[in-house]
């Protein structure tokens, strides 16, 4: 690496080596992955942009003194690890990388109805939901089996395992159907286990239907969608949202005051002076030739004129003729 500047203070020592040692986006996705990675991650990020604002007259002298010496030590410091422009990469790697983990997440969530799993954390078990937000009403159901004494939801309000006899019934697929069969266990919220079926059959041996049960799934995923994240990452939805902007999805525009955008543009700051130091180093070589070949033309034109060379001139002009005459 050329040697920099007087006052051309990029990262050196412990700044870039905090940045070259802050984890790779990949590592995140691993069993190893936790939010102390982030963490590392984003400091390098930080780091990136305010070293990067911090320089800008330094190198504005710096490109003024010597441009070519310039063009070479922007281009270490745009490859190095402490830059705007690596810090760029990594940043867009990890908002990719966090935006999978986070929807993988919420699609096994989903998948799984909530139920407990190693797979994700955060949110809430679609069976709560249907008694949290009274979509199956325990109130209704306890009058039901006041009727169907003996039958399944009897014994499980009887029992206190309401939850795990609204858990039971869920439907095997998602979304569950709208259409209103079988039993009606509380407004809207129906059991259906096929025609032909007895109520207490219905109770048994049924799944969830009817178009509270729907309505009542939306909403759940929505909630999945904003509450569950993957193990180890509570943090990730804000993380995300600083990285590129709330909402944001592979493909899609960041958001203002991003570190994304911001790092974009830092990174454009930095391409304009390495532009301008490259044109000011070429502007530089092409005056240093023009200087020469103007000292060359000179430096002929004194020796044409030189009264010493014209008479050094004549002389040898004369010491030839009397050679050829011997």
């Amino acid at each position: 690496m050329a040697d920099y500047p007087e006052g051309f203070d990029l990262p050196t020592g412990t700044e870039a080596d905090a940045a070259a040692d802050a984890p790779d986006p990949s590592q995140l996705d691993t069993p190893s992955g936790d939010m102390g990675m982030v963490e590392g991650i984003f400091g390098a990020i930080d780091g990136a942009i305010d070293g990067w604002s911090g320089r800008i007259n330094d190198i504005n002298v710096a490109v003024a003194e010597d441009p070519c010496r310039a063009v070479v030590d922007l281009a270490n410091y745009a490859a190095g690890p402490a830059s705007v422009r690596t810090q760029l990469r990594k940043a867009e790697a990890t908002a990719v990388v966090l935006y999978e983990m986070g929807a993988r997440a919420v699609d096994r969530a989903i998948d799984r109805w909530g139920r407990p799993s190693s797979l994700y954390e955060g949110g809430m078990p679609f069976a709560a939901w249907l008694i949290d937000t009274n979509a199956v009403s325990s109130s209704a159901a306890a009058g039901l089996a006041f009727v169907l004494t003996g039958s399944p939801v009897a014994a499980a309000v009887l029992t206190g395992n309401f939850a795990s006899w609204v858990d039971d019934r869920i439907p095997s697929s998602a979304p569950p159907p709208a259409a209103a069969r079988g039993v009606e266990v509380s407004p809207g919220a129906w059991l259906y286990a096929g025609p032909g079926r007895t109520a207490v059959q219905h109770l048994d041996q049924g799944r969830w239907t009817g178009p509270t049960i729907r309505e009542a799934w939306e909403d759940w995923t929505e909630h999945e969608a904003a509450a569950v994240y993957p193990p180890r990452f509570s943090q990730w939805r804000a993380k995300l949202t600083r990285l590129a902007g709330s909402g944001w999805a592979p493909g899609e525009p960041v958001g203002p005051g991003s570190l994304i955008e911001s790092l974009r543009a830092a990174d454009d700051d930095l391409r304009e002076w390495q532009q301008l130091s490259q044109d000011e180093c070429d502007l530089d070589r092409e005056l240093q030739r023009e200087t020469e070949r103007r000292r060359v033309d000179l430096e002929e034109l004194r020796a044409r004129r030189d009264p010493r060379a014209q008479l050094l001139g004549a002389r040898g002009i004369a010491a030839a003729v009397r050679g050829a005459r011997r």
